[in-house]
């Protein structure tokens, strides 16, 4: 059968047909590294966590369905925590849309759309799964298993997408690799309604490829841009680009530096820093100087500036500087023959203070907090010149400033400012979804998520992967009975023997008697301990 090419590929039709088994099939494939864990929130203070096999979980995860259950985002070896991290499954949003005023009265399926739209325009892949969580969104990036070493990057990919989205109402806490989502199939007691699966392309990716979506959304360089950049800087071929004054200019003004110091010491270099000094000033000379005159001129200083010092060591910083003056002269300090020394470091070198610096008008010898203060001295002088006013005539000017509005919102300037200026964008370019901000993209998403699948073949191709242009699931989604599960009578009998919280494994004998009609696999789910009931924040 043909299929229309289109830009975005939603496999929406069959995602919200998914169970709560073939989401946890979805979500964990049974030949995924490690274990999942199921989450049982009972009331404010009382929670009770199972870690399951991945072939037990669909099952499991049918069985809380009347229960505030979550489920982990990515496996462990064992209960989550990060020396058991056994892989990371995907990049996820908590979509807080709610709490935003710009989104009042907007529902779930309108946010899912404006968020496919937001996501086209950064030229970041489509989500895998979109979950209304009973008041906001679960948005989910699943990925081809990822090893724990990479964790560091994953992390900063993370923070990376939700700092895109803080305009939705990302949740920039959701990011830990311990985070647990809520059940599709459950309800969410809080707002009293159901969670359930809006949309999604249902695939994979590859965790290069779609970080470097990211980052190029972000502004920032991707994995080849830094390798580039880094095979350029290694290259010999490749100068390197001077910073600060040339060695000539700078070396001038350290030998004027080094004379105002002799003239406030009286005229001599006082004892303990002769030999030091006049090392400097010998230094300054390789690069201001030619060789022929370098000696001469540091006897004729010797004498004055510091009479007490032993001809031998004036004769040997003479040849030093000599030696040093024949070597190649470079404008980038230490690629160079030549001796290079920071202002920060003759300071240090010469017991220089900042205020000794200022009192002399140094010009190199002073302390980095000193450069600091007169690049800030400048850069003020500097904008008072283009007309730049002082900050409480600015106030007067500017009531925003005044006020301070995002201090009340809680959020940062940079946030408040960037939410005003997409929700100006969004209504301009969206509307209400009927007026003529309806644009191409979201008709196609429309015309996408609306076409009829002609028989039942079709969409189990489609949730398998293998719909128009879509990208193969690693976990083919599967319908019809979960394994086992008709033999089980009465499944409120198998919901108080697995998630009562004061439960704990009973004999042996016992769990058989109990599973006697039941697939043996059950038997590992009855044998998992519990782990302490420190929950983290769930959307």
């Amino acid at each position: 059968m043909q299929h229309a090419s289109l830009d975005l590929v939603s496999a929406t039709p069959v995602a919200r047909l998914l169970s709560t088994a073939d989401y946890m099939r979805l979500l964990h494939p049974v030949d995924g590294w490690g274990k999942a864990t199921l989450v049982m929130i009972h009331d404010a203070e009382r929670a009770t966590s199972r870690t399951l096999g991945l072939d037990i979980l669909p099952f499991a995860s049918e069985v809380v369905l009347d229960q505030s259950a979550y489920v982990s985002l990515n496996r462990y070896y064992g209960p989550r925590g990060r020396s058991r991290l056994a892989a990371l499954n995907a990049l996820y949003l908590d979509l807080d849309f709610f709490r935003l005023p710009q989104w009042q009265g907007r529902g779930p399926e309108q946010m899912a759309r404006l968020l496919e739209l937001s996501l086209m325009k950064l030229n970041i892949p489509q989500p895998s799964v979109v979950i209304d969580t009973g008041r906001g969104l679960a948005v989910l990036w699943l990925l081809e298993d990822l090893a724990p070493a990479a964790a560091p990057r994953w992390r900063a990919c993370l923070r990376a997408l939700i700092k895109l989205h803080l305009d939705f109402g990302a949740d920039p806490a959701c990011s830990d690799a311990a985070r647990v989502f809520r059940v599709p199939g459950t309800t969410n007691r809080k707002a009293n309604r159901p969670v359930r699966v809006l949309s999604g392309t249902l695939a994979r990716h590859p965790f290069d490829d779609l970080a470097d979506a990211i980052w190029a959304a972000s502004g920032r360089p991707t994995r080849a841009e830094l390798e580039h950049r880094r095979q350029k800087a290694r290259d010999p071929q490749t100068p390197a680009r001077p910073r600060g004054l040339p060695a000539v200019a700078r070396f001038a003004q350290v030998l004027r530096d080094l004379e105002r110091l002799r003239e406030a010491w009286g005229g001599q270099v006082p004892e303990g820093l002769r030999n030091s000094w006049l090392h400097i000033f010998a230094t300054a000379l390789t690069h201001t100087t030619d060789a022929g005159e370098i000696g001469p001129r540091i006897e004729a200083v010797a004498g004055d500036a510091t009479p007490g010092l032993p001809p031998s060591e004036v004769r040997a910083l003479i040849m030093s500087a000599l030696k040093k003056a024949e070597e190649s002269r470079s404008v980038v300090p230490g690629q160079g023959g030549r001796y290079h020394y920071s202002g920060a470091r003759l300071a240090e070198i010469l017991g220089v203070s900042d205020d000794l610096a200022r009192e002399l008008n140094l010009e190199q010898i002073f302390s980095v907090a000193e450069r600091a203060r007169r690049k800030a001295a400048r850069a003020k002088t500097g904008r008072a010149g283009k007309g730049a006013v002082s900050r409480e005539v600015y106030l007067k000017e500017h009531a925003t400033s005044r006020t301070q509005p995002w201090k009340a919102a809680r959020v940062s300037r940079a946030t408040w400012y960037r939410r005003q200026q997409f929700a100006v964008e969004a209504s301009e370019d969206v509307g209400r979804g009927d007026g003529p901000g309806l644009n191409e993209a979201e008709s196609q998403l429309r015309e996408a998520s609306e076409a009829p699948l002609e028989t039942d073949a079709e969409a189990v191709n489609l949730g398998n992967g293998s719909g128009p242009q879509s990208i193969p699931c690693s976990a083919p989604v599967k319908t019809g009975p979960l394994p086992g599960s008709s033999k089980i009578e009465p499944a409120a009998l198998i919901s108080e023997i697995f998630w009562d919280p004061a439960w704990r494994p009973p004999a042996p004998a016992r769990i058989l008697r109990l599973l006697a009609s039941s697939s043996p696999e059950l038997t590992n789910l009855v044998s998992g301990g519990t782990e302490p009931s420190d929950m983290r924040r769930t959307p």
